[in-house]
């Protein structure tokens, strides 16, 4: 089974070694900073890309392993707070220590919420929020 946590022998092979050797040089050549690496991929068209597909795309890439369009994704609890918030025109942008999430007046981003590993707030647990006690390498 591969995971964000098992790659090199036991892995699958790359789907595109060609772009992970440039990215590596890039990587080297640029002092070896992770910032400029992640702002080349989060700026690239690629990266970019929506998940709304033409039908010519499509009937030529039907699994997508060609990367035409993004695959479409469920969003997190974090996500979608933020999102409902920001289009309410309430989110508040500043930075704050631990928030309660259930505070009726919390228009902070989600990522400053209290979470408590003994009980989730009703909201974490309606969106499948995982189990804060264990380990687990990606969200599903």
């Amino acid at each position: 089974m591969v995971t964000p946590s098992n790659f090199g022998h036991s892995g699958e092979k790359p789907s595109h070694p060609e772009l992970l050797d440039d990215l590596a040089v890039r990587f080297v050549a640029n002092g070896w900073s992770v910032k400029s690496l992640v702002q080349e991929i989060l700026l690239s068209a690629t990266y970019r890309q929506a998940s709304m597909s033409d039908a010519k795309s499509t009937a030529a890439d039907t699994a997508n392993e060609l990367f035409s369009r993004m695959n479409r994704r469920r969003l997190t609890v974090e996500q979608w707070r933020d999102s409902v918030l920001y289009v309410a025109d309430d989110l508040d942008w500043n930075g704050v220590k631990s928030v309660d999430l259930e505070d009726a007046k919390n228009h902070h981003r989600t990522v400053y919420a209290r979470i408590s590993r003994q009980k989730l707030t009703d909201l974490m647990m309606q969106f499948d929020y995982p189990d804060a006690n264990v380990h687990a390498e990606k969200r599903r």
